[in-house]
């Protein structure tokens, strides 16, 4: 699943070591929309853009209907960002409790 919670697919770039006090991982940027739900994977997905681009196509009506307002060029970011936030938040969480554990240990 991606962080948006699709079955769809994410391709993750220019990992580089991070900042101490930043809250890891981050959403910096994205391009592209995943394909709908229910499109057959990536081969289906195409299969469909490549129909609804075709007014020749057998099935262009059909795909044209079925993406309606579909556009593969526009990403919404916020669920993206929201759904990485939480990923941060329950690993930021989990680290300090370890560490504070570590600390409590320590002065015994």
């Amino acid at each position: 699943m991606n962080p948006a919670g699709n079955r769809g697919y994410a391709r993750v770039t220019g990992v580089r070591a991070g900042e101490l006090q930043t809250s890891y991982p981050r959403y910096v940027a994205g391009e592209r929309n995943g394909p709908p739900e229910d499109c057959g994977g990536i081969p289906g997905f195409y299969a469909a853009l490549a129909a609804r681009a075709d007014p020749d196509h057998p099935d262009h009506d059909e795909f044209v209907e079925w993406l309606d307002e579909y556009d593969p060029e526009v990403i919404d970011e916020l669920p993206l960002k929201i759904a990485i936030r939480r990923i941060a938040n329950r690993r930021n969480a989990a680290r300090s409790h370890l560490a504070k554990k570590r600390l409590i240990s320590g002065q015994r």
